[in-house]
């Protein structure tokens, strides 16, 4: 017999000239937030076991989790479930890190890491979240470095 298997992790990597506040801030925002989720609206405490809620620009609810952690500058996690759909609940994390010292880029920005994991073997959240992530984060690192947002 031949044991399931999850989908991998999505795992994206970027590099934004900013610091930890500003980033942190427009992770947690909800007048930022819509600007680079595509219109979508993001609400929640942001703290620790509270409800998260990704609405679309109708209103309805696209997405509900929890924050699993928040370690402000630092790290956000967050679970996933899409409503209505029948697929595990997954898991997203941000983290945020400055550049080394002895790094080309230290002083210059912030790596951040963006992990979502926990994908049912076969899931199609997969492929959806491997074409939105990477538009998401587009999105957010134009908007902080220059002020502008990527548009639909």
């Amino acid at each position: 017999m031949k044991a399931k298997t999850t989908r991998p992790d999505y795992i994206y990597v970027t590099y934004i000239h900013m610091t930890p506040r500003k980033l942190w801030r427009a992770l947690t925002d909800s007048a930022l937030i819509p600007q680079y989720w595509l219109g979508r609206e993001l609400d929640s405490t942001w703290k620790r076991g509270a409800t998260l809620t990704a609405r679309d620009a109708d209103g309805d609810i696209e997405w509900q989790g929890k924050i699993v952690e928040c370690r402000p500058l630092r790290r956000l996690a967050f679970t996933f479930q899409m409503p209505g759909r029948n697929q595990p609940l997954t898991r997203v994390s941000y983290d945020i890190e400055p550049q080394p010292r002895g790094s080309v880029l230290h002083g210059k920005g912030l790596k951040l890491t963006v992990t979502h994991h926990g994908f049912a073997p076969g899931s199609r959240q997969h492929d959806g979240i491997s074409w939105g992530w990477p538009v998401i984060l587009s999105g957010l690192k134009s908007l902080l470095e220059t002020g502008r947002v990527l548009r639909k």
